[in-house]
């Protein structure tokens, strides 16, 4: 942030971010659809929420826009304590 580069790497990294989530979205809901997983659609809903933040996020940079670091890190750091390592882990269960 001292450097100016932090609008820089903010937005590799969201680039990178939404690559990945992509793929892996797409082959967790086929595991989920294939094994009748009960609450699919509303994991599905889950990933679309989570897509729709992440391009908000990644929006604004393009724009120019100032985003707060802290409220991104914020919102990454309650997807992966929530959602991965509770609502996942209730995936790998059943």
């Amino acid at each position: 942030m001292k450097e100016g580069k932090s609008e820089y790497i903010i937005a590799d990294t969201l680039q990178k971010l939404i690559e990945y989530y992509r793929t892996h979205f797409v082959y967790e809901e086929q595991l989920m659809r294939s094994n009748d997983y009960p609450d699919y659609l509303k994991h599905k809903l889950l990933h679309h929420d989570f897509s729709k933040k992440v391009l908000e996020f990644q929006r604004k940079i393009i724009k120019g826009q100032s985003i707060l670091v802290f409220e991104l890190i914020d919102f990454l750091m309650e997807w992966l304590t929530k959602h991965i390592l509770v609502v996942e882990n209730n995936i790998a269960s059943f």
